[in-house]
């Protein structure tokens, strides 16, 4: 990889110097170095929460929530013989009968994971029947609704279980921002013979990989140097593993499971609502109390002041599990009351979605419902869907991994990330206002004589 190059054209496109310096100087040290142990990029970790303003008690409780799951993970993994067991003797089965098995562990949350699963879906579909994959993830229940309809997908598994069962399979392999694949030449021959058209895909991931061998060895702490990289290179988060694949991309759409209860009967048939999210994924271990990527509780509180002035027709749904916080002034608050395929089920007949940078933006893309999304550390350009309405930070953005404690404190210093809070709450009610005269729903209900206030100012 030519990181110098790299580094040269990413000094031009950013005009914050303090971003700038902590951005090149990550790529600079790491580039040469051996893959970090998890107790060395812990301790880089330590030292700059232990610059930021969050206190001693709140670094070391994280630093201790990450050792015990590390520990239950270690548990886990040395548990569950019989699973393990007849995984084997499923996968060799299929084997038997002519099948090409892969295995994926999924690395990420719930929005990476939608985005796995696209690829999935694609891979079968251009590969043939051939193939099946099990997947591997944190958490498997919460994912299995979003795989249960999709073709070729055999079983959603805890990645506890991955790495002792792994060499069961022709190809294994993780799934990040590109691919991580283990060793399948002893198996090259049949995929070959049985599934020639997955053999080229290997081929083409080997050959488009090639020059990202330090963001891989150093995953995740080069992502945030990636997605840049990735932008000048044409791949985006939603088409790029498609595309270093060589897989033709089918749609954002995806056959996820909607349970068929309602979850609240606070929500009649024929309600025109929209819903909003303050919140992330549930696996995410954080020092502080809010991650750097969440717009700030009071700007919440103001958007859905505003959003009730000039839309008084419309009610206001907030989705969430545990984290995050209420918003004030939400006609209906479901937060904490609704599992993440209910939520699903909420949104699937929403008019539209407001939210940060999250799993549940990529999820309402899988279900074709649109989002007016806000984007701070996060790289705008990289994550961002075409149709939704993506609101960047104007001051400063992108900090994503330019220091390993990027999700907990701004790398800047500011107790409240500017990024986030210089998004202007009037700024998203207009971007709303776009969104919804797009939904055929809302047009008619407008015909139909329900009244809109004119825009502030």
């Amino acid at each position: 990889m030519k990181v110098k190059v790299f580094v040269l054209n990413m000094e031009k496109r950013y005009s914050n110097h303090e971003l700038k310096k902590l951005k090149l100087h990550r790529v600079e040290r790491l580039r040469a170095r051996r893959k970090s142990s998890f107790l060395v990029r812990g301790g880089r970790k330590f030292k700059n929460l232990m610059r930021s303003n969050i206190g001693v008690a709140s670094v070391s409780n994280y630093f201790v929530s990450e050792v015990i799951k590390r520990i239950r993970k270690r548990v886990l993994s040395l548990r569950s013989r019989e699973l393990r067991l007849d995984v084997k003797k499923q996968v060799e089965s299929l084997r038997q009968h002519g099948k090409v098995v892969l295995a994926f562990r999924l690395a990420g949350g719930v929005g990476d994971a939608v985005i796995h699963a696209r690829l999935l879906r694609d891979l079968v579909m251009g590969c043939g029947s051939s193939v099946q994959v099990d997947v591997y993830f944190n958490g498997p229940q919460v994912l299995k609704f979003i795989f249960a309809n999709l073709t070729g997908v055999r079983k959603v598994l805890d990645d506890a279980h991955f790495n002792r069962l792994k060499s069961t399979y022709d190809v294994a392999g993780i799934l990040t921002h590109y691919f991580q694949l283990d060793d399948y030449s002893r198996n090259l021959a049949r995929i070959e013979s049985i599934a020639p058209k997955l053999a080229s895909v290997l081929r083409r991931i080997e050959s488009n990989q090639a020059n990202l061998g330090a963001f891989i060895h150093h995953q995740p702490s080069l992502d945030g140097a990636f997605s840049d990289y990735a932008i000048e290179r044409g791949l985006t988060r939603e088409k790029g593993l498609h595309q270093l694949a060589g897989i033709a991309y089918s749609g954002a759409q995806l056959p996820v499971k909607i349970p068929k209860n309602w979850p609240s009967n606070e929500i009649r048939s024929g309600d025109l609502y929209i819903t909003v999210h303050d919140g992330w994924d549930n696996s995410m271990t954080l020092a502080s109390s809010r991650p750097t990527k969440a717009y700030p509780i009071d700007s919440w509180n103001l958007l859905v002041r505003l959003l009730k002035l000039r839309f008084p027709q419309l009610k206001i749904v907030q989705l969430g599990g545990e984290t995050g916080e209420i918003i004030e002034g939400v006609d209906v608050c479901l937060r904490g009351k609704t599992k993440l395929p209910e939520s699903v089920a909420v949104m699937k007949k929403a008019l539209l979605h407001i939210d940060s940078e999250s799993g549940l933006v990529h999820l309402a893309a899988a279900i074709g419902i649109p989002a007016v999304v806000l984007f701070g550390p996060t790289n705008i350009e990289y994550f961002s869907y075409p149709e939704n309405m993506n609101v960047g930070a104007q001051e400063c953005r992108n900090c994503w991994w330019s220091v390993d404690s990027w999700s907990d404190a701004c790398p800047r210093g500011f107790e409240v990330p500017i990024c986030m809070s210089g998004i202007m709450p009037q700024t998203l009610v207009d971007k709303v206002a776009v969104l919804l005269d797009r939904q055929p729903r809302w047009r008619a209900a407008r015909a139909d004589g329900l009244p809109d206030l004119p825009m502030a100012g």
